[in-house]
């Protein structure tokens, strides 16, 4: 009955298109993110597979009405087979469904890793058991481009047969030589939810958020007692960018200050101006190390056990509480300390530092020569 519901839902929400869908040599699954994807290919090789209602394929439901084939799973699968693609590709790293898509023949089926994962925020990927229990399940993926080489071990128990490491496949492809003229950049870790939200069993949305307001007004009277301008680099679009603005405005009201929505520039750009960089947890601000930016983290939001995966570096389980560019302590004198040692700190210190623990974080591909290499086997690739 479920599978029924969910069937004549997606026919209720989606525009038809009427043809068969064409052979292509390039599947993207999911159109979300698939912007820089489709810059690597030809463009007469791709194909477009929506799986967000944007479209639905008449003649491919029709075929699988017949059948009695009524899931998502079996539209996606029907669908592809009709495409015969050599390459099925997304970015979207975190769809159980994308996992269990059949492949045939040589086919090839590619993951990027695009956003930092953790069973917080991601738990139907980490919980492995509930997984496996549906069954009939077929998590073959022949290569998942990856962060780093602990996420990638995460991934291999997703029976993800080979791993390469690249770093950030976005972040990659942009290349900027930018004057340092932002003193103190913040990217904002914002979110609209209510206090009583549970994110995990134990921890509801507001004792989650405390540790980052806390570490919001620190920076606040840094910038007024050291006469710096702190810069926040949002995170929200479209209707939310207000509320992120005025809850910033309500703290930073008598500093020098600067918001910048995340919609009207090039976050790389804007971190890559920054002198230094501060940041809880986010993708970007590992993006931002991987660069060559001072960054520095403030590992705050980890305790209690259930947050464990949010530390710093997670699942690397050889980093120490406390380091050069990252910090748990969420007093105002350790921000202090921290913030002045990383902004006097010499550039060949720093690169030396960097160089250190970049590999192990982050480590950086630029224009993603190691993604092109590889995929080479499969793909002619335009020069």
């Amino acid at each position: 009955m479920n599978i029924l519901k969910n069937f004549f839902h997606f026919i209720f929400y989606s525009k038809f298109r009427f043809f068969k869908p064409k052979n292509k040599k390039i599947l993207i699954f999911d159109e979300a993110g698939s912007g820089l994807v489709k810059k690597y290919f030809r463009k007469e090789d791709i194909h477009i597979l929506h799986t967000r209602k944007e479209s639905l394929n008449l003649f491919v439901l029709i075929k699988n009405f017949i059948k009695r084939k009524f899931s998502s799973l079996d539209y996606f699968n029907s669908y592809i087979k009709l495409v015969d693609p050599n390459i099925i590709i997304s970015v979207i790293d975190n769809s159980p469904i994308f996992y269990k898509l059949k492949k045939s023949g040589s086919q090839k089926k590619i993951l990027i890793a695009s956003t930092v994962r953790t069973p917080v925020h991601d738990f139907a990927l980490f919980d492995l058991n509930k997984i496996e229990t549906k069954g009939n399940i077929d998590t073959s993926v022949d290569v998942i481009f990856s962060l780093n080489d602990a996420i990638g071990k995460k991934f291999q128990k997703l029976n993800v047969k080979k791993v390469i490491t690249i770093g950030s496949f976005k972040s990659n492809y942009f290349n900027f030589d930018e004057k340092k003229s932002i003193e103190v950049l913040y990217i904002s870790s914002w979110a609209s939810l209510p206090a009583n939200h549970k994110v995990t069993h134990d921890v509801n949305f507001q004792e989650f958020n405390e540790h980052q307001i806390k570490l919001i007004k620190n920076l606040s009277q840094y910038g007024k007692d050291h006469q710096v301008k702190i810069t926040i680099l949002g995170k929200m679009k479209n209707n939310l960018v207000k509320n992120e603005f005025n809850f910033y405005k309500s703290i930073f009201y008598n500093n020098e200050w600067e918001f910048i929505e995340s919609e009207k520039a090039n976050s790389y750009q804007v971190i890559d101006k920054s002198k230094v960089v501060i940041t809880l947890n986010s993708t970007l601000g590992y993006e931002s190390f991987s660069r060559g930016n001072k960054t520095l983290f403030f590992d705050v939001r980890s305790v209690p056990q259930s947050l464990n995966s949010l530390k710093f570096g997670w699942p690397i389980t050889c980093i120490e509480k406390e380091g050069p560019f990252w910090t748990r302590e969420n007093s105002y004198y350790k921000c202090k300390s921290i913030l002045n040692k990383l902004r006097e700190m010499k550039e060949t210190e720093w690169r030396n530092i960097h160089k250190k623990f970049q590999g192990l974080l982050m480590p950086r591909d630029k224009d993603n020569s190691i993604f092109k290499k590889h995929l080479s086997e499969f793909y002619n690739f335009q020069d």
